[in-house]
């Protein structure tokens, strides 16, 4: 795989990050599955393997966040974001790692209709529709 490293997060903040990805399937809408990634913060003493993220295959980049790292047990502010037109869950991985990073659970899922990839292969949704559904796609969330 051809790797580029996007190093630290924008500013680092008082603890070590983690990542896990999943996938949600939203039973009440046909074919709404929300490919996820969640950023949280870790204890220091984890080790810490930077993850790899795959933008195409063959291509990806890694990033500070540590795979499947256990999260530090509290309670902490929840952040939802939200990819732009064509975005995807992971193009803005430093900015959720640097919210992480200070404190906070971060969920970013990819918008079906509206990544990169729709656009490209023509498969995108319109804007009335993609609005609705990142409505639907953030309650889920």
């Amino acid at each position: 795989m051809s790797n580029l490293s996007a190093g630290a997060p924008l500013e680092l903040g008082a603890a070590p990050v983690g990542r896990s990805s999943g996938l949600l399937i939203d039973a009440s809408r046909a074919d709404r599955m929300l490919p996820f990634e969640v950023w949280y913060p870790i204890e220091v003493s984890v080790a810490v393997t930077p993850s790899v993220y795959e933008l195409l295959p063959g291509t990806g980049f890694t990033a500070a966040g540590a795979f499947d790292a256990p999260p530090t047990p509290g309670k902490y502010p929840l952040v939802i974001f939200s990819h732009g037109r064509t975005g995807t869950r992971i193009a803005y991985t430093l900015l959720c790692e640097a919210m992480a990073a200070l404190g906070t659970v971060v969920v970013s899922a990819d918008h079906p209709g509206d990544t990169l990839i729709d656009w490209a292969l023509e498969a995108a949704s319109d804007d009335e529709t993609n609005e609705m559904s990142r409505v639907a796609d953030a309650r889920l969330m």
